[in-house]
């Protein structure tokens, strides 16, 4: 999956990449990134667009959020939505997309949380033990690849301006 990642990808193009591989290897109908910018969850970017739910840019309020708790307790969650006697934060706009079953999974860079990524199904089937370590992988590669990516895009913006400058 992240063999095709390339250093000066977008996220939109690095997610919608992990999406299409993600499809031929395990069954999800929604994928989500939310970064951590200036100590808020934000949601960066939605597979399939039409599957929002929320608006881009929008702030994760952390209480009561699927979200927040993986990213503050540092665990892969998994929640049946239907089921669920909890009411988070996130239940009514994933029900509302027919979204019956979620895992999040925190996303860190040297033991720093930075995100969290969401993967939704439509049915309320369990995940197995192979599919939690293969998306755990795949989350330790995507923080080395959000990083690169906005370390890249750092250096691009430092040289455009020192050029502008002379």
């Amino acid at each position: 999956v992240m063999k095709s990642m390339k250093i000066d990808m977008s996220l939109d193009e690095m997610l919608q990449n992990v999406l299409d591989k993600l499809k031929g290897l395990l069954h999800c109908d929604r994928l989500s990134l939310l970064l951590l910018r200036n100590s808020e969850l934000i949601l960066t970017n939605v597979y399939p667009e039409e599957n929002r739910g929320l608006k881009i840019n929008s702030a994760i309020p952390n209480r009561r959020s699927l979200y927040w708790s993986a990213l503050l307790n540092k665990q892969i969650i998994f929640q049946q939505l239907l089921d669920s006697s909890e009411a988070f934060f996130e239940n009514e706009y994933l029900i509302d997309l027919q979204i019956h079953s979620v895992i999040v999974l925190p996303i860190f860079i040297k033991n720093k949380g930075i995100g969290v990524l969401s993967i939704g199904r439509k049915d309320p089937s369990e995940w197995g033990h192979d599919d939690l370590l293969f998306l755990e992988q795949l989350t330790d590669h995507l923080a080395v690849s959000i990083e690169n990516t906005q370390l890249y895009h750092e250096v691009v913006r430092g040289k455009q301006q020192w050029e502008d400058t002379f």
